[in-house]
């Protein structure tokens, strides 16, 4: 694909984003994917052909037992071994490469090793999308393994059962293997499933919803070659389900599917939209694994409309977990100075990332009454959502105490505070996942909500709440309109920033 097909498919999937089509993140991993999909060819082309020039047939003539960066991995190995006093068996090749790449800058031992350089630059470029990300890491565990003999010995069985790229698998599978007839849907699931487990990928509440949900999709489909599963049986299937109950409902306990399936359900006792796309998702995730696999050559469960509408939730951080992501970005400074406060002032504000992105100088007030120091947000510095987030947000202490006001006077003139990211804030929200995915905090919580930037204003309001503050406060501080009055709100003026300082002083995330 050319540069200005890429600028055509980013231009395309930003039109979806602002017309509310897709999430950003995943326009993002889309977008990744698809770059990854055309570069990474010659990319491990050029690692399987050592330093030969890359040439569209460098595959067929690539010696196998060539170590390209065998030199990389064994200074590693040392790393190692200098930290933990020994190479533990338990590191897998997987994890070993994996830090290789993403720790390059901060391992001595690597830093003459252009190749391993190169490799963190490329993995950086893919870490917006921590899916694509993976996948790099997998298949460049792959070539690692065929690469290098002496880590053979240290492979469990399961690490064998990584996807390899099918420029890859071209060298490495016989053809009596590809002519292998198609695995049943039952057969695909258990090996989705186990991956899903051994990878640590999946919660145990979330196991028990695959194990749950699995035998309503599998009655309606059928256990067949999964090469012969169509689009249309997929979508016939979803709308099978759209029909059926909650299980949990007394008429239903204890019955088969195939005795629920035969059942006219009421309306009233019909699984809720949330439901029959958790179904769509488990069907996604089984044929992206069996893709990944090449038991088939594409998913039928993609472009899938049911017609149902389903609220996408955000869900809080819990407070340990904000713990570790205010630790982590009070730590990140120098050029990425502005991510730390911005993540702080989130926390600590619980404003939207547009309001902080826009920020002034200007807008950094102190009340001269009480001396107390406040944002101001109003739409003088840039949109916002509703009238309401017209507001004064007194400023916490810690982030006073972390050097708040040392940042604001570093700023030019009347400056924006954020110059990097003001108007660009989806700058934030493509960084965010990836910070957050390396700080080990899972993207969804038990109940398949996501975590973006904004959960830090679901965390904010969660924790005001469980100080037992006031609701209409706290509605003033992060802009939602006032409803616990009925009319007597439309009276009510603006909270003076000494009344809003206890609320905001209560967030302590202990």
């Amino acid at each position: 694909m050319a540069v200005d097909k890429f600028k055509a498919l980013e231009l395309e999937l930003q039109s979806k984003c602002d017309n509310g089509l897709m999430e950003e993140q995943d326009a993002i991993d889309e977008f990744c994917l698809q770059y990854y999909e055309d570069y990474a060819p010659k990319l491990f082309s050029m690692l399987m052909a050592g330093e030969q020039p890359y040439k569209a047939d460098s595959l067929l003539d690539a010696e196998w037992d060539r170590a390209l960066f065998t030199a990389g991995m064994e200074a590693y190995r040392k790393s190692l071994t200098n930290r933990l006093g020994e190479f533990a068996e338990g590191i897998s090749i997987y994890d070993t490469v994996e830090k290789m790449v993403s720790d390059y800058p901060n391992i001595p031992e690597l830093q003459g090793n252009e190749i391993v350089r190169a490799l963190h630059m490329v993995g950086q470029a893919f870490s917006d999308s921590p899916v694509v990300y993976d996948r790099f890491i997998k298949d460049l565990t792959q070539v690692q393994y065929f690469n290098i003999e002496s880590f053979r010995k240290d492979l469990e069985p399961s690490l064998l059962e990584l996807p390899i790229p099918r420029f890859l698998k071209r060298n490495t599978v016989s053809e009596q293997a590809i002519a292998l007839p198609s695995p049943l849907l039952s057969a695909v699931f258990e090996e989705f499933l186990a991956h899903k487990i051994s990878n640590e990928d999946l919660s145990l509440g979330a196991q028990k919803d695959y194990q749950t949900n699995f035998p309503v999709l599998l009655h309606f489909i059928g256990d067949v070659p999964i090469a012969d599963i169509t689009g249309r049986k997929v979508k016939a299937c979803l709308q099978a389900c759209l029909k059926f109950p909650k299980r949990t409902l007394k008429p239903y306990r204890g019955k088969s599917v195939a005795e629920i399936a035969a059942l006219d359900i009421p309306e009233n006792h019909r699984l809720a939209a949330k439901s029959v796309e958790n179904y769509k998702k488990l069907l996604q995730g089984i044929f992206a694994y069996a893709k990944e696999q090449e038991y088939i050559q594409q998913s039928p469960a993609v472009d899938l409309n049911l017609g149902i509408k389903v609220p996408k939730v955000k869900a809080p951080f819990s407070n340990s977990e904000v713990r570790i992501l205010l630790r982590a970005a009070n730590a990140l400074n120098g050029k990425h100075e502005e991510r730390k406060w911005i993540v702080l002032l989130g926390a600590y504000t619980g404003a939207r990332l547009g309001e902080i992105t826009q920020l002034r100088r200007e807008d950094i007030k102190v009340d001269l009454e009480t001396g107390i120091k406040y944002l101001r947000i109003t739409s003088e510095a840039g949109a916002l959502k509703t009238d309401n987030a017209n507001r004064l947000v007194p400023i916490h202490s810690k982030l006073l105490e972390l050097g708040f006001e040392a940042f604001v006077g570093s700023v030019d003139g009347e400056g924006r505070l954020f110059a990097n990211y003001f108007g660009k804030a989806r700058k934030i929200t493509s960084w965010f996942p990836s910070f957050v995915n390396g700080l080990a905090i899972p993207k969804l919580n038990d109940l398949n909500q996501s975590r973006t930037f904004h959960s830090f204003r679901h965390s904010f309001i969660t924790e005001a709440r469980g100080a037992s503050q006031s609701i209409d406060l706290v509605q003033a501080i992060v802009g939602h309109e006032k409803t616990s009055a009925g009319q007597t709100d439309v009276y009510t003026g603006h909270y003076t920033v000494d009344k809003l300082q206890p609320v905001v002083e209560s967030i302590t995330y202990l």
